[in-house]
């Protein structure tokens, strides 16, 4: 693909592109991002886009664009919460930081959509002690309702963490 038919295409499909991917991540700034770095990618590799049919090649290069930011958030909130609630995220920012609090609530909606995409893939005796975790039980209290030894109830835990990380992060 030569320069000018990168320019063409890329402005002529920009609104679609921030359109395709606002719909994958929900908000403005970050599909806007995520299309510029894209492009900014192909920009690189014009060279080896067929002219032809540029569309796959654009489209896989978004997808891959928007998996990348939901990985770089699952870690994160890996890092900051592992698997804290709303007031646990909350407690950590300053009431008067609206940007914060938006960044925030952004961050909980996708660990939220992320952990019920992700949930259904555990293994089911993983799935059963992470939530009744979640509901709030205790392990022994877990221990005793699953007739497990409460060593087990804190490795199936565990096991459950490393699954989830690796179903939303399977190249980390």
């Amino acid at each position: 693909m030569t320069d000018e038919e990168y320019a063409r295409y890329a402005s002529g499909q920009y609104d679609r592109f921030v359109s395709f991917v606002l719909r994958e991540v929900g908000e403005a700034h970050a599909a806007a991002d995520i299309v510029q770095d894209a492009l900014m990618r192909l920009w690189i590799r014009r060279d080896r886009i067929d002219s032809s049919s540029p569309e796959g090649y654009f489209i896989t290069t978004l997808r891959n664009g928007v998996n990348d930011h939901f990985r770089r958030a699952w870690q994160r909130r890996l890092t900051l919460s592992d698997f804290a609630d709303e007031a646990d995220i909350r407690s950590l920012i300053d009431p008067h930081d609206r940007i914060a609090e938006l960044i925030a609530a952004e961050e909980l909606q996708w660990q939220q959509r992320a952990l019920s995409r992700a949930l259904p893939r555990l293994p089911q005796e993983e799935r059963d002690v992470l939530e009744l975790t979640l509901a709030g039980l205790k392990p022994d209290e877990i221990a005793s309702r699953l007739k497990i030894d409460r060593a087990t109830v804190y490795r199936r835990l565990s096991q459950a963490k490393s699954t989830l990380a690796r179903l939303v992060n399977p190249g980390g």
